[in-house]
């Protein structure tokens, strides 16, 4: 089992969100040694080089890649759905297109999410209590989890991901479509 855990959080940007995050994030780095927290504004921003509209677009091809990295990176991804921010349905979406292991968090009816949300399992909180209680449940089925032992009837299992380097330092899952290499290579993200 691997020492330490990368949890990824994708929230919206807002103080107050933030710094319940903080808070909660704080608890689990206590209770659970092994876990190390990344809350997307925190080691994810723009390069202090781009400061003109000419280079917008670099700037955001290099966020782009940031967040894909942290996501990559990470063995949970926290997706809070609250305020149904769009940054965080992308990152999301990188989340599930990485086959991560993700929990979805909403602070608010869960019926009150898009149809396309509401089909995917996701936990309703009421407070920070109960925020901090369902990630602490949730980290308790993921170690538990980790500790299985694996068979060794299936050594394939124990494999690392395949991925495949397509230019520079740049890979991506060996089973991503031939599409969204192309998109990848050609640093488009709009394919």
């Amino acid at each position: 089992m691997k020492r330490s855990h990368k949890i990824f959080f994708a929230i919206p940007f807002d103080s107050a969100t933030t710094q319940l995050y903080r808070r909660v994030t704080k608890r689990l780095r206590q209770r659970y040694k092994e876990v190390k927290t990344v809350i997307g504004n925190e080691e994810v921003g723009p390069s202090a080089s781009y400061s003109s509209i000419a280079t917008f677009k670099a700037q955001n091809r290099e966020l782009t890649e940031q967040f894909v990295a942290q996501i990559r990176d990470a063995d949970i991804v926290v997706a809070d759905l609250t305020h149904n921010n769009p940054n965080v349905h992308v990152e999301l979406g990188i989340a599930l297109f990485e086959n991560k292991n993700i929990l979805r968090v909403v602070g608010r009816p869960v019926t009150e999410l898009g149809f396309d949300i509401r089909n995917f399992e996701v936990y309703r909180y009421t407070s920070e209590v109960d925020l901090s209680k369902k990630l602490a449940d949730y980290l308790k089925t993921f170690f538990r989890i980790k500790r299985l032992p694996m068979s060794k009837k299936f050594p394939a299992l124990l494999q690392q991901p395949r991925t495949t380097k397509i230019g520079g330092s740049k890979t991506i899952p060996s089973h991503a479509p031939s599409k969204y290499r192309q998109c990848v290579v050609n640093q488009r993200w709009s394919c």
